[in-house]
């Protein structure tokens, strides 16, 4: 399957460019735009794309998070929104999700799309700082043996640690790293046409990098496919 630029999205939701690779995930959001689309209309499948995929769990502690991050936020009154967008059958998961409990990935998938509705409207630089901050809230309160001060390095190499324990199914990750570099390379994972899952990454490992106290490092998507995503980080 063609590499397609990480810019580039089949999703209904994505209409613009992002940069070449080399510009930084601050300057690669601002490219994307504010963009707008209408406010009900939730993430679908690209025309040609198959909507059989393999089977894909999310734990519930993403849900749990995810809740809190919201309710501290901006209130109850926007959970309320999220739930009723999300309908009954996912918007059950947002409204009491159970930590240890596993959840089908289109719940999170919907979810994602609630979120840049309601939350973000569109500016996808504001969606990946939503996402970084819930990151950091979930490590906070859920991941605490990581809160160590570790190299960058030793930080990323954590990744797929990090992922086996929020999800279980479909989705490999591997990386290279060294004192100033590293690559993760996510494969066998078919979400990644949906541009907000790859706006999840970013801002998942800029949360990562901050905790490390490379808040300052360039991360940047250099290429996906539909079901791969390589993300270069340097610090």
């Amino acid at each position: 399957m063609p590499t397609h630029n990480c810019a580039e999205s089949h999703a209904p939701r994505l209409d613009r460019e992002a940069p070449a690779t080399g510009v930084s995930v601050k300057a690669q959001c601002h490219a994307f735009g504010r963009r707008r689309r209408p406010a009900a209309l939730l993430w679908q499948a690209p025309p040609g794309m198959p909507r059989a995929k393999p089977h894909s769990e999310v734990k519930g502690l993403w849900f749990t998070v995810a809740r809190r991050y919201l309710t501290e936020r901006y209130g109850q009154a926007t959970v309320d929104e999220c739930i009723a967008r999300l309908g009954e059958r996912h918007g059950a998961v947002l409204a009491e999700p159970l930590p240890s409990q596993w959840y089908p990935e289109e719940a999170l998938q919907q979810t994602l799309a609630v979120l840049d509705v309601v939350i973000a409207h569109g500016d996808q630089a504001l969606y990946v700082q939503i996402i970084e901050e819930c990151s950091l809230l979930a490590v906070h309160h859920f991941f605490r043996a990581l809160l160590r001060l570790v190299p960058p390095a030793t930080m990323l190499r954590k990744v797929p640690t990090m992922w086996s324990l929020i999800r279980r199914g479909a989705g490999k990750v591997a990386v290279d790293a060294d004192d100033h570099h590293g690559v993760v390379r996510y494969a066998e994972f078919p979400y990644f046409d949906d541009v907000n899952y790859r706006l999840l990454t970013l801002g998942a490992i800029r949360a990562l990098m901050t905790l490390c106290g490379a808040e300052h490092a360039r991360v940047e998507l250099v290429g996906h496919t539909a079901d791969s995503l390589v993300v270069d980080v340097v610090y």
